[in-house]
């Protein structure tokens, strides 16, 4: 049943997304181009991004980066990022070497996986934007619109649009359980996977804050994490997930079984 209606007064309201809080939705024919936030607990929208240039069509929130990235159609089609808060951009790529980009997700890794029309086929970028994109050779691609992501079943979710079928793509993680942030000393979760509890190690020389985010970014858990504790995960479902210690602002993604 429905359980929810607003009207935005997009002309051609495309992709969306979500932080757990906010939905966020692109406006592709909108004169000038926008990124709306709806608040629907509130029944409220705004406009975030007041002109996004070009067309912005997917669109994605990243929970390790807290930015939206968003995919552009068009020739050369650009990927930028934007502040969920401000709506500041940020040009990931002035080029992202593929034309008229439909959908974007993050795969378990943390890539960002996009689908393309031009040439029609999906590809993986590192969370810098600082390489090429990689084709990962998904066949029978027809117009491949809006994508996503199953952290579950690993596996990449493609629609096409040109002749109305849907590709499952198998997909393989190289999750490696290493702790990111600025520091030398390299932490891992231990064992990752895991079905249960984990710990870090090295232990953490002192108790520290965190929240633990779901693949989607949703917030499952979080506390204070005890130096030398271990984390109890027994309650969670099979999944990707991340541990974001606010206080250092490192982050750590785990693999549940």
């Amino acid at each position: 049943q429905q359980v929810y209606q607003r009207d935005l007064g997009a002309s051609f309201p495309n992709g969306i997304t979500t932080d757990g809080e906010f939905l966020y939705v692109t406006d592709f024919s909108s004169n000038p181009r926008r990124v709306l936030k709806v608040d629907p607990i509130g029944n409220t929208h705004s406009t975030l991004v007041p002109n996004a240039g070009g067309q912005p069509n997917g669109i994605v929130w990243d929970p390790a980066g807290e930015r939206l990235v968003v995919v552009f159609w068009g020739s050369n089609a650009p990927i930028k990022a934007y502040d969920r808060n401000t709506g500041s951009e940020t040009v990931l790529l002035a080029n992202s070497g593929v034309g008229n980009i439909d959908g974007v997700t993050i795969d378990c890794d943390g890539n960002f996986l996009i689908a393309s029309w031009s040439p029609a086929r999906i590809s993986k970028f590192p969370p810098s934007f600082d390489q090429a994109g990689v084709n990962i050779n998904v066949p029978g691609l027809s117009n491949p619109a809006d994508i996503d992501f199953d952290p579950t079943n690993l596996r990449v979710c493609i629609p096409n649009s040109g002749n109305n079928t849907v590709t499952l793509f198998d997909y393989t993680c190289i999750t490696s359980g290493i702790l990111e942030g600025p520091t030398t000393i390299p932490l891992r979760a231990v064992p990752n996977p895991t079905g249960d509890r984990l710990r870090l190690d090295p232990p953490l020389e002192d108790d520290q804050p965190y929240v633990l985010l779901d693949a989607r970014g949703l917030l499952v858990g979080g506390g204070t994490l005890r130096a030398s504790a271990e984390l109890d995960l027994s309650m969670l479902p099979t999944g990707v997930y991340l541990i974001h210690l606010t206080g250092s602002g490192r982050r750590l993604r785990i693999v549940k079984e």
